[in-house]
C-alpha cells in the first residue's frame, strides 16, 4: 500500500509568531466587544471550530452557524492583515522545504491534516510560499470537523479515495492520536509547544527534533 503524507501546519511546518492567535482574539473582540481570559483557551492541536466553541462557553454565548460564519469572515480578514504586516517575522522550520521537495520529487502524495480552517491554512502557507506542495482537495481541515481533533481521523478515511496508508506528521499529542486512530504511522516533531520528552510519552512511531531528521525510510 502506498503511503500518503499528512502534515499539520502550526508548530510543525511553520510559526506565525502569534499572528494566528492575535487574529482569533481580534475577531472575538470585534464580534462580542469582549474576550475571555485567553490563558484559559487551549489552542495547540485543536480545531478552529472547537476553539471558537471554547470561547463561546467562556462568554456564555450560544453557538449558531451564522455566528460561526461571521467569526470566520472577521478572523480571515485579520489574518490576511497580519500576513501583510508581520510576515517578515514568520518562519518556516528547519528541514521543511527539503522534506516537501523530496516527497514531491519522488511523486509521494502530500496533504494537510490541520485544525486550521481551509482558508486560514491557505493564507499561512501561501504567505510563506508553501501552499503549492499540497493536494488541497483531499486534505483535512478544521472546518471539516466540529470540535475534537480525533474527528479528523474519521474524515481522513472518508477523503482517502486512493486507500493510501496515512503518515501523520505533527507536533502535538493530538496529532499522534489521530495517527493511531487512522491506522497509520505517526511522526511527532518537537518544533511546537510540546517538548521532545512530553511527546515521547504518547508513543509516536517516530519522534524527531526537527524535520531535518525526517525518517525517509517511511517511503
Amino acid at each position: 500500500m502506498k503511503n500518503g503524507f499528512y502534515f499539520d501546519i502550526d508548530g510543525t511546518l511553520l510559526s506565525t509568531k502569534g499572528a494566528g492567535g492575535r487574529s482569533f482574539k481580534k475577531a472575538v473582540l470585534s464580534l462580542f466587544q469582549r474576550i475571555p481570559d485567553w490563558s484559559s483557551i487551549a489552542m495547540a492541536g485543536q480545531l478552529d471550530p472547537g476553539i471558537f466553541r471554547q470561547i463561546l462557553l467562556k462568554l456564555n454565548e450560544t453557538y449558531t452557524d451564522s455566528l460561526w460564519e461571521n467569526f470566520q469572515t472577521l478572523y480571515l480578514d485579520f489574518l490576511a492583515e497580519e500576513s501583510q504586516k508581520t510576515a517578515s517575522e514568520w518562519i518556516v522550520f528547519e528541514g521543511v522545504r527539503e522534506v516537501l521537495e523530496n516527497l514531491r520529487n519522488n511523486q509521494i502524495p502530500i496533504f494537510l491534516l490541520t485544525g486550521n480552517i481551509q482558508k486560514g491554512a491557505f493564507i499561512k502557507l501561501e504567505t510563506l510560499s508553501l501552499a503549492h506542495y499540497f493536494d488541497w482537495e483531499n486534505s483535512v481541515f478544521g472546518d471539516d470537523g466540529k470540535e475534537k481533533r480525533e474527528e479528523l481521523a474519521v474524515i481522513l478515511k472518508l477523503k482517502n479515495k486512493d486507500s493510501l496508508h496515512p503518515v501523520i506528521i505533527g507536533d502535538t499529542p493530538d496529532d499522534i492520536k489521530v495517527g493511531k486512530l487512522s491506522g497509520g504511522i505517526s511522526i511527532a516533531v518537537s518544533t511546537g509547544l510540546h517538548t521532545h520528552e512530553a511527546l515521547q510519552k504518547h508513543a509516536p512511531d517516530y519522534l524527531i527534533k526537527t524535520l531535518e531528521d525526517f525518517p525517509f525510510t517511511v517511503f
